[in-house]
């Protein structure tokens, strides 16, 4: 019979949690950028 850990699964969680909101920030962050043409205007290179 198998059985889990629930602390591995918890540290797992919250790794998973962290790296999600790290990237979503992030990914926000340039689709805004991207949005306003920043880059088209030599603004940002």
């Amino acid at each position: 019979m198998c059985r889990l850990n629930p602390a591995a699964l918890r540290d797992a969680q919250d790794w998973l949690e962290f790296h999600t909101r790290f990237w979503t920030e992030r990914l926000d962050a340039l689709g805004a950028l991207v949005e306003t043409g920043a880059d088209e205007e030599g603004e940002r290179r």
